[in-house]
């Protein structure tokens, strides 16, 4: 089995279907240097509101809010968005009003090295039509950047923000350029709001990406009911992918090796895998077809069964079936492990993320 247990925490596509219209010259594209320093957290003053904590010993709401998009976890700290603007609180819950961490926040979030990524559209003062806003990448520090941050990446007009993934301790994100060129970058070790460095490991795209600290993976071509599953090393500088051999449609890397969905040639099954060619592939247990989404932690992992949260040790396994966390969730989605709980998004227009506590494993 794998060792270690840091998790990449996957990626999240791009809104609208992984697509963001227009395109022109890239504005973005280079890391500010000298960067911006956190402000503060400001309290939110309307609309999102906690629904309280969940017990230690089961499932509850952790945040229930309008138009709830998308969420990012880490041990001690819920960040997320409504669309509109980007949100902190306990990873327990949140007891009233949460803090802003960025007044502009969209569909995608993820955490690493103490340091929010998301989408935002951020407006460029341009009246001219379809130049009046920047869609952009910004890196914020879990301590907040109101009205700041620092842009990753960003397109006016024309490209395509494709993705975000992390790891531990890096940012990956994924873009289309305005003449089509393909791109996968890595902002490593992200400190005061910059990245100690941002380089191109790939080119290529990609809307789901997770990583360790020594290989990113994420799909390719489309095979059958899934996808190809591609590997690059994290050190690389502008190096194609291989392909693993792997059919898949859920990934998650783990220090030392891959879990994946994995699309057999009779079955569907969570498959564990090491290195950077995938081997020593273990089948360690079977699923519905049905599967969807993959999380990983130091003990366990989970993944999406219609409207079921369901698990497996990482060490003994479920030789007698998987661990049911929830059976009936309202279109779950946005699967996440963090600190010893498990985390995911449930229900539409009003989205609550529940959180449920690995203590209920045996």
């Amino acid at each position: 089995m794998g060792t270690g247990g840091s998790t990449g925490t996957g990626g999240t596509s791009a809104p609208g279907g992984a697509t963001a219209t227009g395109g022109t010259t890239a504005t973005g594209g280079t890391v500010a240097t000298g960067g911006t320093t956190a402000t503060g957290g400001a309290t939110a003053t309307g609309g999102t509101t906690g629904t309280g904590g969940a017990s230690s010993g089961g499932a509850g709401t952790v945040h229930a809010a309008p138009n709830l998009v998308a969420f990012a976890v880490d041990s001690s700290s819920l960040y997320f968005s409504n669309g509109s603007a980007l949100y902190a609180c306990a990873a327990a819950g949140c007891s009233g009003s949460p803090r802003v961490l960025n007044d502009k926040g969209g569909a995608q979030v993820v955490v690493a090295g103490g340091h929010v990524a998301f989408y935002a559209e951020l407006p460029t003062g341009n009246p001219a039509p379809g130049t009046e806003t920047q869609r952009a990448y910004v890196l914020c520090p879990t301590t907040g950047c109101v009205n700041n941050g620092t842009v990753l990446l960003g397109f006016v007009k024309y490209g395509t923000l494709v993705g975000l993934g992390a790891s531990s301790s890096d940012v990956f994100l994924s873009a289309e350029d305005p003449s089509g060129g393909q791109h996968l970058y890595r902002c490593a070790a992200p400190s005061n709001g910059t990245c100690a460095s941002k380089v191109e490991v790939s080119p290529t795209k990609s809307g789901l990406i997770t990583a360790n600290s020594q290989h990113v993976f994420f799909p390719g071509a489309a095979s059958g009911l899934g996808f190809d599953v591609l590997v690059v090393p994290v050190a690389a500088i502008s190096v194609a992918p291989n392909s693993l051999g792997l059919t898949a449609k859920g990934l998650a890397a783990v220090e030392g090796g891959l879990y994946a969905i994995g699309v057999l040639p009779t079955s569907t099954a969570i498959v564990f895998c090491t290195g950077a060619s995938c081997t020593g592939r273990q089948i360690l247990t079977p699923v519905p077809s049905d599967a969807s989404e993959l999380a990983v932690d130091g003990t366990a992992f989970y993944w999406i069964s219609g409207t079921r949260i369901q698990s497996c040790g990482r060490t003994g396994g479920c030789p007698g079936g998987p661990t049911t966390l929830a059976a009936q969730e309202d279109s779950p989605r946005a699967l996440r492990a963090a600190g010893g709980f498990v985390y995911w998004l449930s229900g539409q227009g009003t989205a609550t993320v529940v959180r449920r506590a690995k203590s209920v494993f045996p």
